[in-house]
């Protein structure tokens, strides 16, 4: 074909009346022409940027949900041999600037020289369409109108679900849901799958929607009372009794874990349940941490008791720890306090003790026993120091370190200091 008559055919497709498009009627369907209508039908600035858009073929140019659709419908109409390999089909295009647009196309399917089965096909913008274009078809463009409201809508629920999975999953916690009959019965159990996984388990397969499902992997220690609890808020009509308890739970492996679950019932007007929301916590970090702190708390409580025993046999009591470089003095008024002596370190504190309570600076034996530098050496694998002394500021006296505890090569990390008084007799 010569340039002239090329250029010609160019010229009379673009004077056609609406879009047209030839495309590949196999394989990828790919587009092989489109005219400049169908390019700005497309809202795209030339055929470059209109095969960028559809990835260059004709499903990129159909809806993703119509395509499957008007696929099926094409070629039931061309096998059918009733259209003179013609068809006849409607469905949406999302242009470049997002905007959905209804068309109306009308195909041929040809056997080219060239390009082998090609569909030459024309397209009419719904909102351009004549007098002449069927009435019908508005109604289906409200129909899909509202279905992608419903669409946009379903898709915003999607993502507030997602975004509360993610949270309870950040804040290790799983929503439950549970209603009942008119009758205040037990009708259906929900565990979502948030709380499943925090237990170890996958779907409702291995961990079905039922009560006893959970029950039976509640602490032995814990199942009558959570229960029981839990049947108290159901029959207070009153809602004056809330649901919030702390409980363990076998988990399938993770052993027994502490959770928290809390929860208010929804109610009829007589009263009757209708439905309980909840939500499970996992609390075993913090327990645990809870459970350390108040060991913690218990063997103080013991260490001053003891400390008060000790008081009431040795004049004075201090505590050395090495590791943090401190030295409490115990009082039976208040307790362990800490001595404080600015810019000292312990050693240094060490000695103004003994030089304001003890010796003075000429009683080189006191200084050299209760000196901090050479202690750790001194007691090095020993339970304790002790030696006595005579003309101090204590009179006779017995002074002793006591190790409390000793790291992995006998070094002492923690010690006490004691002075007990001796009669002059």
């Amino acid at each position: 074909m010569s340039i002239v008559y090329k250029e010609y055919y160019e010229a009379m497709l673009e004077r056609m009346p609406g879009a047209f498009l030839i495309y590949e009627a196999h394989g990828d369907e790919n587009i092989l022409y489109a005219n400049k209508q169908l390019i700005k039908m497309f809202e795209c600035d030339d055929f470059g940027d209109f095969l960028k858009l559809t990835n260059g073929n004709f499903k990129g140019m159909v809806y993703s949900q119509d395509y499957d659709r008007v696929k099926k419908e094409i070629w039931s109409q061309i096998e059918s041999r009733q259209t003179d390999n013609c068809d006849y089909v409607d469905y949406r295009i999302v242009t470049k600037y997002g905007k959905i647009c209804y068309v109306l196309d009308n195909g041929r399917l040809v056997d080219d020289p060239g390009f082998g089965d090609v569909f030459y096909v024309t397209l009419l913008n719904h909102d351009e369409r004549g007098p002449y274009v069927m009435d019908d078809f508005s109604a289906k463009k409200m129909s899909d109108n509202k279905l992608i409201e419903s669409e946009k809508i379903l898709e915003q629920y999607r993502l507030k679900v997602e975004s509360m999975e993610l949270l309870h999953e950040t804040l290790h916690s799983g929503p439950w849901n549970v209603t009942f009959t008119e009758e205040g019965k037990l009708k259906e159990v929900f565990w979502s799958p948030v709380f499943r996984q925090m237990l170890g388990y996958q779907d409702e397969l291995d961990f079905p929607n039922k009560m006893e499902t959970f029950i039976n992997v509640v602490h032995d220690a814990d199942k009558d009372r959570i229960v029981k609890k839990l049947q108290e808020v159901l029959n207070d009509t009153t809602d004056a009794i809330s649901y919030d308890e702390e409980f363990q739970i076998r988990t399938k492996n993770r052993g027994l874990r502490w959770f928290r679950a809390a929860g208010k019932p929804a109610r009829r007007e007589d009263g009757t349940p209708k439905s309980f929301v909840g939500l499970f916590q996992d609390i075993d970090d913090l327990k645990k941490k809870e459970q350390a702190l108040e060991k913690q708390r218990e063997e103080c409580t013991q260490n001053l008791r003891i400390f008060g025993t000790l008081s009431k046999i040795y004049h004075s009591v201090y505590l050395i720890d090495f590791e943090q470089d401190t030295i409490d003095k115990y009082d039976t008024l208040s307790g362990l306090q800490p001595v404080l002596e600015k810019g000292l370190v312990v050693d240094e504190i060490m000695r103004e003790i003994v030089k304001k309570n003890i010796a003075d600076d000429g009683q080189k034996e006191i200084f050299d026993f209760t000196n901090l530098k050479s202690l750790l050496t001194r007691m090095k694998g020993k339970e304790f120091l002790m030696s006595e002394f005579e003309k101090s500021k204590l009179g006779r006296f017995v002074a002793s370190f006591v190790a409390i505890e000793q790291d992995k090569d006998g070094y002492p990390t923690q010690v006490l200091f004691t002075t007990q008084l001796l009669n002059n007799d």
